[in-house]
């Protein structure tokens, strides 16, 4: 998964325009590729990372998510949907969180997403999609 996620970094450092923000509509977001590994530790760490984000196989929530960033269906729900449907309930539910609620975080902060990004550095994984978040 990590491996196919440095490929899309590599190969076009590319975001396009995404959904308005859930909790403010007058903000609106690109989808970014979110470098885990560039994230503050210190708030990264969360021993108390909610139970259903620790038994959610990132890696895979991770592949999905990246398939449908490659071909710009993150912002059709119908699209989510249809790739996430064969996945166990916990799983779809979590590319759900990373649509819906994206991770939004840079090398100063993490402003959402804590628990996911604890979860997902618990499991290797290196990079994960989220937002970038027009301030």
């Amino acid at each position: 998964m990590s491996g196919s996620l440095r490929k899309v970094l590599q190969r076009r450092r590319r975001t396009f325009a995404g959904l308005q923000s859930q909790s403010n509509p007058n903000r609106t977001h690109r989808w970014v590729v979110v470098d885990i590994n560039a994230l503050p530790r210190e708030q990264a760490y969360r021993p108390d990372t909610e139970k259903w984000a620790a038994r959610v196989n990132w890696r895979r929530v991770n592949r999905v998510v990246t398939q449908l960033f490659e071909a710009e269906r993150l912002d059709d729900y119908e699209a989510v949907d249809r790739a996430s449907r064969w996945m166990l309930r916990r799983n779809r539910l979590a590319v759900d969180s990373l649509v819906s609620w994206p991770i939004d975080a840079d090398s100063v902060q993490i402003t959402n997403g804590i628990h996911r990004i604890a979860a997902m550095r618990m499991q290797g994984v290196q990079f994960t999609i989220g937002a970038d978040f027009a301030r």
